[in-house]
């Protein structure tokens, strides 16, 4: 992982206690973006079954629009681009 970041595993690991310490921070910079993206669209941040109240004021049209949002954000998004590759390349070596 740390030659497909460009920099050392010494380097890596200044700034990261382990392996899941870096996977957590991936997770957690994705969920953010997740949440920015609902917050951009003044939408709830969970599921439908958790809120369900709040999904009621949503509109078709709003929910369209969010949902286009993500479809960018999960295929455009430069970070989430290259966490992408990096796992896919990840599976294929498995």
């Amino acid at each position: 992982m740390a030659g497909e970041l460009d920099m050392t595993k010494g380097a890596l690991y200044r700034h990261y206690k382990s392996k899941r310490d870096i996977f957590d921070c991936i997770v957690e910079r994705m969920e953010q973006g997740d949440s920015e993206q609902a917050a951009e669209y003044d939408m709830p941040e969970d599921d439908k079954e958790s809120m369900p109240d709040q999904y009621k004021t949503v509109s078709l049209e709003e929910f369209v629009e969010y949902s286009k949002s993500m479809f960018a954000y999960w295929t455009e998004d430069e970070f989430v681009s290259v966490i992408s590759s990096m796992a896919q390349e990840w599976i294929e070596r498995r």
